[in-house]
């Protein structure tokens, strides 16, 4: 994840002080901020949301243009529901794995190099701490197929993570919904330099980017967040809440006007636990 393009954001008047709301996105704006993967074909766009080719992300852009109201925020699938994490709907029905499934993957040798082991020893601390929550949904490091062969195309592992040289965004995700050749874990080269995060780690960023891979949303995208800027995202209302709102979750944004609230690492809350041991009890 990370911000959009700040020239954009300047040209929309979404940086500085005591301005008004800026009108929505126009589509060659919205396509401006996102990035297709050489490899899987996917537009990441919102800063690390995946749209599987052009119809997807223009899909993506129409669904905000409908949810955008005149600076207002963004209302939920039921506006009358006061609860949140909050979890991707597909098809009207929550985005998770099935019960008793165990999630496997690969992580790959040839697109990490010199940074193969510090890459394993960081996704599987993240995956351990979501595990930690009483969340009951598994995933297994498969390291047989970290070869040559650890790409979206094999199926013999549930997902793959690899490197890119992003920089749009420093690490971006998928749902479980989503076909085979789009779970990729992505990991841009620009997320080791510890001075491109600030204040947060790899390991933070795979924590949020994990959350994703469990059917999480974006938590700033929620309308009790009420202090975020009318275009802090570009996402639809397709989710359905599942704990309070929590402006310090994992899964929300501090930064680009989101009014987030944790000014440290991003760490999985206590809201962001129970909210994992409900979606997967």
């Amino acid at each position: 994840m990370k911000w959009l393009n700040l020239a954009l954001l300047l040209s929309l008047g979404l940086v500085g002080c005591g301005q008004e709301a800026p009108v929505p996105f126009t589509w060659d704006e919205f396509r401006a901020t996102a990035e297709q993967d050489p490899i899987n074909g996917n537009y990441y766009y919102d800063g690390d949301q995946p749209a599987p080719d052009l119809d997807g992300l223009r899909a993506a852009y129409d669904e905000y243009l409908a949810d955008f109201d005149a600076g207002q925020t963004i209302t939920a699938s039921d506006p009358g529901d006061e609860q949140a994490l909050i979890v991707n709907l597909a098809n009207g029905t929550s985005d998770r794995w099935a019960d008793g499934t165990t999630v496997t993957y690969c992580v790959s040798k040839k697109s990490f190099g010199a940074q193969y082991g510090q890459v394993v020893a960081h996704v599987e601390a993240a995956l351990g701490e979501w595990e930690s929550t009483g969340a009951n949904v598994h995933y297994t490091h498969v390291v047989a197929e970290d070869g040559n062969g650890c790409n979206n195309r094999n199926s013999r592992v549930t997902f793959n993570v690899r490197q890119t040289r992003s920089t749009s965004y420093y690490a971006a995700a998928f749902f479980p919904s989503y076909a085979r050749t789009s779970r990729e874990l992505l990991i841009s080269t620009i997320s080791y330099n510890t001075q491109n995060l600030g204040p947060w780690t790899l390991r933070g960023i795979l924590r949020h980017e994990l959350g994703h891979s469990l059917g999480f949303r974006h938590e700033h995208i929620r309308p009790e967040n009420t202090s975020r800027q009318a275009t802090c995202s570009t996402e639809n209302t397709s989710w359905a809440a599942l704990t309070p709102y929590d402006s310090a979750s994992v899964m929300h944004y501090p930064h680009n006007g989101c009014a987030g609230t944790n000014t440290g690492d991003l760490e999985i809350t206590a809201l962001d636990g129970e909210g994992a041991r409900a979606l997967y009890p």
